[in-house]
């Protein structure tokens, strides 16, 4: 019997007052809602999973390559085969793969990249290194490195810088 919108019934599938009120037991899918407030599905053998809360809002998908988590408009959170990526706005982000990674705060911010690493405390403090070559900035000095040569750098004060291979050195003052 169908009188739809206030009940509507298909094989398995059934709602009252759609699409408020809901209950599922397919083959393919089982659970229930109460929309927007809440709900949960999921696959009969319980590999996938979908659920949320005050939807549009909170979100929960999970499957057998990946996991996510929706707290819109702040928070995310996704994650697949080592691959990861979460976000909290306005605050932080920060995403991880197999060889990279980097976190993402308004002050302090970090990440590798390959073999490059660098390191940022907003607007006091740069570093950036890897095995062949190094940078640090701050304000008042500042410092480098790539293969043989090496600066160093005293804001208004002096630099000096070097060599190895050519065996040279330079030192610069007011």
């Amino acid at each position: 019997c169908h009188v739809f919108p206030l009940y509507l019934h298909t094989k398995g599938n059934s709602s009252i007052a759609w699409p408020i009120f809901n209950w599922k037991n397919t083959p393919r899918s089982q659970g229930w809602r109460i929309w927007p407030f809440a709900g949960a599905y999921h696959s009969p053998d319980g590999k996938h999973q979908y659920r949320f809360a005050l939807w549009p809002v909170a979100h929960f998908r999970k499957d057998p390559e990946s996991v996510t988590r929706l707290v819109l408009p702040v928070y995310g959170e996704y994650h697949k085969d080592g691959e990861d990526l979460r976000v909290l706005l306005p605050v932080y982000l920060g995403v991880k793969t197999l060889r990279n990674w980097a976190h993402l705060t308004p002050l302090w911010s970090a990440g590798k990249n390959n073999e490059k690493n660098w390191r940022l405390l907003f607007p006091f403090f740069f570093r950036r290194w890897d095995p062949r070559s190094a940078l640090t900035l701050t304000p008042l000095w500042s410092a480098g490195r790539k293969d043989e040569s090496k600066w160093d750098l005293l804001f208004l004060l002096y630099y000096r810088g070097s060599n190895a291979k050519n065996d040279t050195r330079q030192f610069l003052t007011p």
